[in-house]
């Protein structure tokens, strides 16, 4: 008939390579029938790429009155994401579910399950969920997600679309990977960690509420370490409020406390309750401790954060220096780090005041610092140069500039009074700058006693050297000192040198000369020679000590070649020539009366020495040659008041052994005779054999008074396992 209430329709419909929305439909296949506003659909069938299957079957009734059954199989979630660019799905679901009530509000239960796939950028093994309700209400329940064997996401509640549209959801987060829920939320952060997470929404769609507690672990920022972050956080009208929010780092626990907009502006409050600088002791060289406080504003935006901030520490030890009133304010913005109004104070008057700036995309630095009465050894301690045997305080200039790898300095300097060994140094004067790594020394003098010295040159880290040094009448003390000589020297000596060749081919020019010196009793009146540093050889070409007695010029010569090498080789190293020590000691010439510089037991010495020694093959092995010989000396040692005389000695170096010819001599009206030879291990004795025959001795010490007769040997032997020496012998005691 021709009333549509009577009218009958039954149909099929079959569509090939479709379309929809970007969504390709292979095949579309449908069966149906309709009878007035009843529509029955016997099967609707979806092909979509990559096995896809969806159909759905049931009843229109009225045409609003549903009764549906739709159904999904081997479901590829990725088509989702060309609907709209900002989606990101994976994996394989199977989906079924019903529809039923009126179409303008009809009441839906589904259920999906899914596996090895990504949910926003949110990875997971496996995902089952199921959801019931209608526009006026959506309940999600049982979500879960998990990933390699364990829950990471839980989702339970119910989201209004209609009226209040009013939400009640909560979010648990178990151990997700950080980078994949910065994917979602902030995906420009360069963040790492493990976290969990629980937040619960309530309020409407349009304005959400939430309240939220965040565990974070074992993570990093930005490359910098994080060991956790915990803290209660808030959303109200679009903005999110942190509440005494922790991070904990390898270095510093900070508290947050503020707030971030829904447009990533940040309004925070940083605070270091306590700055431990023992956890900073790992980026010193030196042990550092001490307490502080820091409090700061965080800025900006997530992407580009602003950054100020109070560094306080009432003390702070750093190498043995304590520093007290360290203060700093800290600002940060676009990549430059700014610290201004640094400084701290050392000792009673000693300062520092600084001001830096670093940019950390061009690693540019630039900035200057003010020393005022700052302890000399104090400073040399920061720099990981500790030396107790300088003193003094320094008032000095420093600007900074350049890059990170390759920094520009300027040092200015003055020290009015201070000491280097315990002598005196007065009206010292530095001008030096650092300028595309050649250091230039334009000046570099001061005052020692009567004497002065300076220093003027170039030293290229990455080519030449030229530099020359003068001192002038400088206490030979000072030298002695410095080399680590603990005894009091007196004289002065000049000194001048010129600094050539490379860092690491060195060639140095030394004129040297002493005069009037004496250590331990012991004196000469002039020390002169002439040093020649090539690369790793030093060259003594001439080395000369005069002593004058009775107006004869007593002299005692060095000459030869020192490699450096030769000091520090094993002693089963094998040299080659140019690797061993090549000096020739003249004795020709010489007094024993320099004796007491090489003895504190001896308090005076004389007597004409003759022989030549040379010394070869290492510090460790030498081999000396040559032979010594006395002609009727003295010796007075200092704890037998009767002295040595007639003393007569023939001693030959063989080598690797030393052997004593003869050695006889006088004490009192007695006499004695040595004899015996001695192996070499380097420098020590070894497998030594000595006989010492004595004959009525005039021997008169504070514990014994009369004449001494006997005979000692003495030799090696092994006790417990030890090498020990061994005297043997009788002595008769009258």
């Amino acid at each position: 008939g021709t009333e549509r209430t009577g009218l009958a329709v039954y149909g099929s419909a079959e569509v090939l390579d479709g379309m929809y929305r970007a969504v390709p439909i292979e095949r579309a296949n449908a069966s149906f029938s309709l009878r007035g506003q009843d529509l029955a659909i016997d099967f609707l069938s979806l092909n979509l790429p990559h096995g896809t299957d969806l159909g759905v079957e049931g009843t229109i009734r009225g045409g609003s009155a549903l009764d549906l059954r739709f159904y999904g199989g081997h479901v590829d979630l990725s088509l989702l994401n060309r609907l709209d660019d900002r989606l990101s799905f994976a994996g394989i679901a199977d989906i079924s579910g019903e529809v039923h009530g009126d179409i303008a509000d009809p009441h839906v239960e589904m259920k999906v399950s899914a596996t090895r796939g990504q949910l926003m950028y949110q990875p997971f093994d496996s995902l089952i969920f199921r959801v019931e309700g209608s526009l006026s209400g959506i309940g999600i329940h049982d979500f879960s997600m998990e990933r390699n064997g364990r829950e990471v996401w839980l989702v339970n509640g119910t989201i209004g679309f209609t009226g209040e549209r009013r939400i009640n959801v909560q979010i648990d987060t178990m151990g997700a990977r950080m980078e994949d829920v910065a994917a979602l939320v902030a995906p420009d952060q360069p963040i790492t960690g493990n976290i969990d997470n629980i937040i619960k929404f309530t309020g409407t769609l349009d304005n959400p509420h939430a309240v939220g507690y965040v565990h974070f672990y074992r993570g990093s920022y930005a490359g910098a370490l994080l060991s956790g972050m915990d803290g209660d956080y808030f959303l109200d009208d679009g903005i999110i409020r942190l509440q005494v929010f922790h991070i904990y780092s390898p270095m510093v626990d900070m508290v947050l406390n503020g707030t971030i907009s829904t447009q990533g502006e940040l309004n925070l409050d940083a605070e270091v309750r306590d700055l431990n600088f023992k956890r900073f002791a790992h980026k010193f060289p030196y042990p550092v401790a001490g307490h502080g406080v820091f409090h700061g504003q965080v800025g900006g935006t997530i992407s580009y954060p602003i950054f100020r901030g109070d560094l306080k520490a009432d003390e702070v030890t750093m190498n043995g220096v304590t520093l007290t009133k360290v203060h700093s304010l800290v600002y940060y913005e676009n990549g430059i780090v700014t610290l201004d109004r640094t400084g701290f104070h050392q000792g009673e008057k000693g300062k520092v005041s600084a001001r830096l700036h670093y940019d950390t995309h061009s690693d540019v630095l630039r900035g200057t610092m003010d020393v005022e009465n700052f302890d000399v050894g104090a400073l040399l301690a920061l720099g990981n140069q500790k030396e107790d045997r300088v003193g003094g305080a320094m008032t000095s200039h420093i600007w900074v500039g350049g890059t990170r790898d390759n920094p520009s300095l300027g040092v200015t300097g003055e020290i009015a009074a201070g000491t280097v060994a315990g002598y005196p140094v007065t009206d010292a004067s530095l001008d030096v700058s650092l300028s595309n790594h050649v250091l230039t020394i334009d000046r570099l003098t001061g005052k020692q006693g009567d004497g002065s010295f300076s220093a003027t040159g170039t030293v290229d880290f990455n080519g030449m050297m030229d530099v020359d040094v003068t001192a002038n009448d400088i206490a030979l003390g000072l030298y002695t000192g410095l080399a680590g000589i603990d005894e009091p020297v007196s004289g002065t000596a000049s000194v001048t040198a010129h600094v050539g060749g490379t860092a690491h081919n060195p060639v140095a020019d030394v004129s040297l000369s002493a005069k009037n010196g004496g250590v331990r009793g012991g004196t000469f009146d002039a020390l002169a020679g002439e040093i020649q540093v090539r690369g790793s050889v030093v060259r003594v070409n001439q080395l000369t000590v005069h002593k004058y007695v009775d107006g004869v010029d007593y002299t005692a010569h060095v000459h030869g070649t020192l490699p450096l090498h030769a000091l520090t080789a094993d002693a089963d190293e094998m040299l080659s020539a140019a690797e061993q020590i090549d000096l020739t000691l003249s004795l020709d010439h010489a007094d024993l009366s320099l004796l007491p510089v090489f003895s504190r037991e001896i308090e005076w010495a004389l007597g004409r020495t003759e022989g030549e020694l040379t010394i070869r093959g290492s510090l460790a092995a030498p081999r000396i040659n040559g032979s010594l010989r006395i002609r009727d000396g003295a010796v007075k040692l200092k704890a037998i008041e009767t002295p040595i005389t007639e003393i007569e000695v023939q001693v030959d170096a063989l080598g690797d052994s030393i052997a004593i010819r003869e050695c006889t001599g006088r004490m009192g009206t007695g006499s004695y005779l040595l004899t015996g030879h001695t192996g070499l291990s380097g420098l020590k004795p070894a497998n030594y054999e000595f006989m010492l025959v004595m004959n009525a001795l005039s021997v008169k010490t504070s514990f014994y008074d009369g004449p001494l007769t006997g005979a000692l040997k003495l030799t090696e032997d092994t006790y417990w396992g030890e090498t020990l020496p061994k005297v043997s012998g009788t002595i008769d005691i009258d």
